[in-house]
């Protein structure tokens, strides 16, 4: 278009705008390039420079910088005692620092004030140290005690919000003072990008309201709570919620590793926990889809100093209170990831609910390796997927505990010092043995289906319990058991009707493989029971399916309803690591070597008969008639890659027999786009919007004159001087806005000697809003 402007006597010049006709939108995932900053501030022990000096938006008071108006800004250089401060209800700011070393004594070196939207890029290497007495925070001066922050980085409430992006790092020390990052009421942090080196002396990186993190690297040190979201308890409005899609994140922390009030959501990211504390620990509820979790508590399983009356050492935790917790809803879902847990209490706990359908688990606990107070939920009803999920527990005081325990489908090998899969009902060690969680407030609320009320699917998708019934529930799966208590214990009814089962319980004394305090139903799986006989042998009074059984107090093979009869047998001794067989006639059925003496082995398989023998020698077990741990399983391939829309697959084979299985590779999560920084709560994590608005890009290109931008139609002074392009905005608040209420506020101010000319565009006054 023909420039609005002319000069006496002279030619016309060129002044063209040339605007996009789609909005500029940026993925979380791109690489973004440094931001354009309008004015760039250079702090040395002197105080602040500013490059234009003559440009709005800030001030400076020796070496204080207060950002007063939205825009880019550049922050670079080193200074003592300085510090920057975004003011009251300001948003829309971008801070890039640049390579900055700032330390304060007086307040924090970095602080957003009540309802700020702050974005800061970090570009190069920079450190914010916070240098306050702690005790001012307590201090009898009222001004004192006012004026405290404690935070490296402190983002004030009323619904602030801080983003931190970039390529670069930034230390945040709070180490002598209090938090390294932290936000008040109803305020939020995000992490997109870039490398924080958190140190705290008490928690490192906190919000009362929403954490939220996409991705970059964490590496936080804390005497307290390495991450957290815990709102004060007269505090009713913050959520206190943690979300989590992607990122890298060490943590080692005096207390918790990561800590919420709300609920916690993990999609994704690698994590390195070691906490004193619990690892993860919400007292709502805990979902995890994917990730790599490496967590240890305390001094890990073998912890000598754990007390469970004064101490709560748990890798995954969701629990309210550790009183009474009849009324408890907290649930733990769990649908992929690779969790390595080595903790001191339980690997697993919940108030209520713990439902795990995918994900590999390597657990070393000194107490359970999962544990419920309702109901322990492990496999998809009708799973196909074979290793869905995957665990093995190395070392436990009690494997899988629950008031009601079910498994669907997946791998399970437990090994523990007491019950392997425990439906329990006290406290206390049974037998004389010490439960290391026995003072930690266990209360099981048996027979309360799934989370929500949801009612599970027992023998024939019938109810087999009451309300208030213990129950052990296995449909499926593969399932391994090494206890040296009883094997299956269950203080109500214990219900085998689908998979492969094989269990070992006390060599001598008084437990048993399979224990059950109500009724045994075995039909449609197959069980192999190995031990002693305890204080009796449970003999299956439901179900139609035959079984065979050695040894016992009444010695020789029963039958089971609708099985068969059996002769008398004496009971002798089969020594530790000896082959036991299970055969018919010429042809092996089942196969287990024995990992320690037994004098009872009880077999029964949905095509069992009266034919079956039990015997034992040496040898070594043929993976085929053995349980799943006895092949040799590849590393696996993968068979069908998983996408945004699509779980996938991948493929176990061994390579003895070449048997296969499957597991599941957790669907790809879309991590949202950053939202803006206009001060939204955050309180139920991530605003959910899918891409960022940055406005419409706009363009000037023009001689002879300056181009000053107004984010809004505040004319008082420009947001930026002399530019040549910039974007769309809302009129109202300032921020980037492509919808049909973005504008462009803008002056041209021409150069001496030149007028306007009105031919081409209509001004009013000396403003144009496009």
């Amino acid at each position: 278009m023909r420039s609005p402007y002319k000069r006496a006597g002279a030619a016309l010049t060129v002044f063209a705008l040339l605007l996009t006709l789609f909005p500029a939108r940026m993925s979380a995932a791109d690489s973004e390039s440094v931001p354009s900053a309008s004015v760039t501030f250079t702090f040395t022990d002197s105080g602040v420079t500013a490059s234009d000096e003559s440009a709005s938006g800030y001030e400076i008071d020796g070496a204080s910088l207060t950002i007063t108006a939205a825009g880019t800004y550049a922050v670079t250089g080193s200074c003592s005692e300085g510090n920057v401060t975004v003011k009251k209800s300001v948003t829309g700011v971008i801070l890039i620092l640049d390579n900055l070393t700032l330390a304060c004594s007086t307040t924090a070196p970095l602080l957003c004030k009540k309802s700020t939207g702050v974005t800061l890029w970090l570009n190069g290497d920079s450190a914010l140290t916070d240098n306050e007495n702690p005790d001012d925070e307590n201090s009898e001066d009222a001004t004192v005690a006012d004026a405290f922050e404690g935070a490296a980085v402190k983002v004030n409430s009323e619904s602030a919000s801080l983003l931190i992006k970039g390529s670069g790092s930034l230390t945040a020390d709070g180490s002598a003072c209090k938090n390294g990052i932290k936000a008040g009421s109803t305020s939020s942090i995000t992490v997109s990008g870039g490398t924080l080196h958190i140190k705290a002396a008490n928690n490192g990186l906190a919000a009362d309201g929403a954490v939220i993190i996409k991705g970059g690297t964490l590496d936080i040190t804390a005497a307290n709570d390495g991450i957290k979201a815990s709102p004060d308890d007269d505090d009713t409005e913050s959520a206190g919620t943690i979300t989590i899609y992607d990122g890298n994140i060490t943590v080692d922390a005096e207390s918790d590793g990561i800590n919420a009030a709300g609920d916690i959501t993990i999609y994704g990211g690698t994590f390195v926990i070691d906490a004193q504390s619990d690892g993860i620990q919400t007292d709502g509820n805990l979902t995890i889809s994917d990730g790599t979790f490496h967590i240890t508590t305390l001094n890990g399983y073998n912890s000598s100093g754990f007390d469970s009356d004064t101490m709560s050492c748990k890798g995954l935790k969701a629990s309210a209170s550790d009183d009474d917790t009849d009324d408890a809803s907290n649930t733990i879902t769990i649908t992929g990831g690779a969790f390595t847990l080595n903790t001191a209490d339980d690997a697993i706990h919940s108030d209520a609910y713990i439902e795990i359908t995918g994900g590999q688990f390597a657990i070393q606990t000194g107490d359970d390796g999962a544990h419920a107070d309702t109901s322990l939920i492990l496999g998809t009803n009708g799973g196909t997927v074979a290793r869905d999920p995957d665990m093995t527990v190395s070392n436990s005081y009690e494997g899988l505990e629950a008031g009601t325990v079910y498994i669907y489908s997946g791998r399970y090998s437990v090994r523990a010092s007491d019950d392997g899969i425990n439906a329990a009902g006290g406290n206390g060690g049974e037998n004389g043995g010490f439960d290391p969680g026995g003072g930690g407030g266990n209360h099981f609320n048996p027979g309360g289906g799934g989370p929500g009320g949801r009612m599970m699917g027992g023998f024939n998708g019938a109810r087999l319990f009451a309300d208030s019934d213990y129950s052990i529930n296995i449909m499926g799966g593969n399932v391994y058991v090494n206890a040296d208590g009883d094997g299956l214990d269950s203080n109500g009814a214990l219900t085998l009707t689908g998979g492969n089962i094989e269990v070992w319980g006390q060599s001598s004394g008084d437990n048993e493989p399979l224990d059950s305090d109500g009724t045994l139903t075995v039909n449609g799986a197959t069980v192999f029971a190995a031990g002693c006989a305890g204080m009796g042998v449970a003999s299956p009074s439901n179900g139609s399916q035959g079984y065979t059984s050695y040894g016992g107090t009444s010695g020789g093979f029963g039958g089971g309803p609708g099985g068969w009869g059996g002769g008398s047998s004496s009971a002798s001794s089969i020594s530790s690591g000896a082959l036991i067989s299970v055969t018919n006639g010429a042809s092996t059925v089942y196969q287990a070597s024995a990992p320690k003496a037994v004098s009872y082995v009880f077999f029964s398989s949905p095509d069992a008969s009266s034919s079956y023998s039990i015997s034992s020698g040496s040898g070594s077990v043929s993976c085929q008639y053995g349980n799943d741990w006895t092949h040799s399983w590849n590393d696996g391939v993968v068979t069908t890659a998983a996408t945004e829309s699509a779980a996938g697959v991948r493929t176990y084979t061994c390579s003895v027999c070449g048997a296969t299985a499957t597991e599941t590779i957790p669907q790809l999560v879309t991590i949202p786009e950053d939202s803006d920084d206009s001060g939204d709560t955050g309180d139920t994590g991530d605003s959910g919007d899918s891409e960022t608005d940055t406005g419409y890009a706009v363009t000037f290109v023009a001689d002879d004159c300056i181009i000053n931008v107004y984010y809004t139609q505040d004319y008082t002074s420009p947001s930026e001087s002399g530019v040549s392009a910039t974007v769309s905005r809302s009129s109202s608040t300032g921020q980037p806005d492509s919808s049909g209420d973005g504008q462009v506020n803008f002056t041209v101010v021409p150069a001496d000697g030149y007028t306007v000319e009105e031919s081409n565009i209509s001004i009013e006054g000396t403003y144009k809003n496009l």
